[in-house]
């Protein structure tokens, strides 16, 4: 009896825990589907033609990936989102002529570029000073971004 007894205990624990680990499963999934959307949604603001729209999606964006990375959500490197972020927003507080904030928005870009598990792969290698890394990471935000319009920049060009 006993024996039986603790048969079934030890099968209803084993199904239980397989239960459980298929629902937490299906719940990272649930999180990682709904944190792409947003991500998408952000990013599909940044394109926008309004640029206080595109300014507040990437303040969303940065303030995603930062609370993804503390709470260990796998993704992507954030550290790299973030410096792709950061870089973006000083770009358009450039264009805007808001020069201390497009200052600190670069300073945020080199700290996370300088964290970033790409860059620091190859810090040892790489002795070039930030200013040189800086236009290289412009360079590339202006390849992104030749792939799709960004309106808010003609929007915004002075006619």
């Amino acid at each position: 009896m006993h024996t039986v007894l603790f048969a079934f205990l030890f099968l209803l624990a084993f199904a239980l825990t397989g239960c459980d680990a298929k629902v937490s499963a299906r719940a990272q999934e649930a999180k990682q589907a709904a944190f792409a959307q947003r991500e998408t949604e952000l990013m599909d603001a940044y394109y926008d033609s309004d640029i206080k729209k595109a300014e507040e999606s990437l303040l969303g964006l940065s303030q995603q990936y930062q609370d993804a990375q503390k709470t260990g959500m796998e993704t992507t490197n954030y550290d790299s989102l973030l410096m792709l972020t950061h870089a973006r927003l000083h770009l358009l507080y450039t264009y805007q002529r808001r020069t201390n904030e497009a200052a600190l928005q670069r300073e945020e870009a080199l700290k996370y570029m300088r964290h970033s598990a790409i860059y620091t792969g190859a810090a040892a290698k790489d002795s070039r000073p930030n200013d040189d890394r800086w236009t290289e990471l412009v360079e590339t935000i202006d390849r992104l971004d030749k792939n799709r319009e960004v309106k808010w920049k003609e929007a915004a060009a002075p006619k």
